[in-house]
């Protein structure tokens, strides 16, 4: 070939890598652009509701956030408590980590008054006693594997205790007048006695503590308690005898004898 149809050759050469290059500068302004349309939260969980849609205009200076992620993996629960009752469980003394080592596990009651099965730890606690209140503020951590737990949620932190003289009913077998309890106790003629009780504030959603009003070897009813009254003769039954006379009404039904069933 002539000098010039090489040269020619060599120029378009050079123009082509060099339209390839611009091309390749294009490409990665573009992919860097398309990343800025992806926002990627830092933390897994739930998100939250989506107040903008697609065509909305956004930039750093929006009012509110594209969303919100709870992170729920692990739940901190805030609370506080009197300094009487942190006093008695820092006591023992040593560095705040050995005192947080050495705080017992803690529960935690949820808004319907059931317990949630994992147990928490507390892992920080306040320096500061705030004087309006006398109470300090604290932090539990509770696993949350089951996802029940959801961001301000509330409940109430169960720290375990030690009572004595304590007797355990179910609630099943109070009655409530006028935001106070009764149960009905046996007399020793068969006859039933309206009795009031107090209960402690700690309760599991099944069953109260009485403080007051019952006493080691009293009996009471535990079931049916709304349609009795006050010094009605009752034929007494054990939970066992009950449970096993519903066993039999229950096989009875199965084998069509209606009416040994249900008399």
């Amino acid at each position: 070939i002539s000098s010039f149809e090489y040269e020619t050759a060599v120029n378009q050469l050079m123009s082509a890598k060099a339209s390839l290059a611009q091309a390749e500068a294009s490409l990665v302004s573009a992919e860097q652009n398309l990343s800025f349309c992806k926002v990627t939260s830092p933390s897994n969980g739930v998100v939250g509701t989506f107040p903008y849609r697609i065509g909305s205009l956004v930039s750093p200076s929006i009012s509110s956030p594209l969303t919100t992620v709870s992170e729920i993996g692990e739940v901190y629960v805030y609370f506080s408590m009197t300094e009487k009752e942190l006093l008695q469980l820092t006591k023992a003394g040593g560095t705040l980590k050995e005192q947080l080592d050495k705080m017992p596990a803690v529960q935690l009651q949820l808004a319907d008054g059931t317990m949630l099965e994992e147990t928490g730890k507390i892992d920080a606690v306040s320096g500061v006693i705030d004087q309006s209140t006398g109470s300090v503020s604290m932090r539990a951590v509770f696993p949350n594997d089951k996802r029940i737990l959801r961001s301000g949620g509330t409940g109430n932190v169960v720290f375990p205790y030690t009572m004595e003289g304590i007797i355990m009913i179910p609630q099943s077998a109070t009655v409530e007048i006028q935001d106070k309890k009764f149960v009905y106790v046996l007399q020793p003629d068969n006859k039933i006695k309206n009795v009031e009780i107090q209960i402690s504030s700690l309760d599991d959603g099944q069953n109260y503590l009485v403080t007051k009003g019952l006493k080691s070897g009293d009996k009471i009813v535990v079931e049916g308690v709304q349609s009795l009254r006050d010094g009605q003769e009752i034929t007494p039954i054990t939970q066992a005898e009950q449970a096993a006379k519903f066993q039999q009404a229950m096989k009875d039904q199965n084998e069509g004898n209606l009416k040994t069933a249900f008399n």
